[in-house]
């Protein structure tokens, strides 16, 4: 990983998925050669929430469905820090249910 600068930005990939966070987090890295891009990754939302209690994102994605803390509580848990309140944020699942929408 390259040392992160003062432009460095960061995106956090959230999704319980092995093989699913890795092609996003794959596609994320291709797509921003020689952009200042630090990819974080999380298993879980409890991970998740960790890392954003942390730093400052400039992107989230997230899926909904994850152990210890659903991508929704993950989301509120966004919403209620200072640092990430604004944080653009992009669900990537297969279950969204009428609720959530």
């Amino acid at each position: 990983m390259a040392a992160a600068t003062a432009e460095t930005k960061f995106v956090l990939v959230a999704e319980d998925d092995d093989d699913i966070r890795q092609l996003i987090t794959d596609t994320i890295k291709s797509e921003s050669e020689g952009l200042s891009l630090v990819v974080i990754e999380a298993k879980d939302g409890l991970e998740a929430i960790a890392h954003a209690a942390k730093k400052e994102f400039a992107c989230v994605i997230t899926d909904l469905r994850m152990p210890k803390a659903s991508g929704e509580e993950f989301i509120r848990a966004l919403q209620q820090q200072a640092v990430n309140a604004n944080t653009p944020t992009l669900v990537v699942s297969g279950h969204i249910g009428e609720e959530f929408t």
